[in-house]
C-alpha cells in the first residue's frame, strides 16, 4: 500500500489505514517500514466491530500464533481478547459515502490498491 500512496494522492486521494495495535507497536511499524500515510488505532477493534470485521481466534490458531509465530496478538492489540479484524479497504467520497467495499475472511487475499486507484481515477475524471 505504501508503494500505491504517491499514486493515490496524484488522482487527489488519500489512505488511512486503521489497526488495533497499540499505539507503540503502529509507531514503530511506520518507522521501520517507511509508512507514509497515516494509521489510526482502533482501540478495542471498536471501528472493526462496528463494521462487524472483527473475527476471535479459534484456540487451534491462536496455538500456532504463540508457538509458531512467537506472537501474542492480544498483547500486541493492548487488549485481553485473542481477535482481529478481516483485512478491508474501502473507498470513501469526499461527502462520507462508500463507493467500494472490499473484504475477504481470508487474510492471504488482500483488496488490491490497483482496484482503489481505478474508482479515485474515474472519480477525478480519468486523470
Amino acid at each position: 500500500m505504501n508503494e500505491a500512496y504517491a499514486e493515490i494522492q496524484a488522482v487527489g486521494g488519500d489512505m488511512i489505514a486503521i489497526s488495533p495495535q497499540i499505539a507503540a507497536s503502529t509507531e514503530r511499524q511506520m518507522n521501520e517500514g517507511g509508512i507514509q500515510f497515516s494509521i489510526l488505532v482502533d482501540e478495542n477493534n471498536s471501528v472493526g466491530k462496528a463494521f462487524q470485521l472483527v473475527y476471535e481466534f479459534p484456540d487451534d490458531l491462536r496455538r500456532l500464533y504463540e508457538s509458531v509465530f512467537k506472537l501474542d496478538i492480544a498483547n500486541k492489540n493492548g487488549v485481553a481478547a485473542w481477535e482481529l479484524p478481516i483485512p478491508a479497504r474501502f473507498v470513501v467520497d469526499q461527502s462520507g459515502t462508500v463507493l467500494d467495499v472490499k473484504a475477504d475472511p481470508d487474510y492471504r487475499f488482500r483488496p488490491e490498491a490497483q482496484d482503489a486507484i481505478s474508482i479515485l481515477k474515474s472519480l477525478a475524471g480519468g486523470r
